[in-house]
């Protein structure tokens, strides 16, 4: 669960890292003027928090603690 989430944070983080995505990134900030590296991080922190809890709930759910 919690190593899903630290890879989904990774994996988005890196993504923005990457030359050609990251130059697109400067074009739109540029073009927008908006700051959208602070919008990344905020957003791969929400996907990381969002897949934690998806299997939080998936591993109560098989324990079958809530089947009646």
């Amino acid at each position: 669960m919690i190593a899903s989430g630290l890879i989904a944070h990774i994996a988005i983080l890196s993504i923005v890292k990457d030359p050609i995505a990251g130059t697109s990134l400067m074009l739109i900030e540029n073009y927008l003027d908006i700051h959208l590296h602070h919008w990344i991080d905020v957003f791969a922190l929400d996907v990381a928090m969002v897949i934690m809890i998806i299997g939080v709930i998936r591993r109560i759910n098989s324990r079958g603690i809530f089947d009646e």
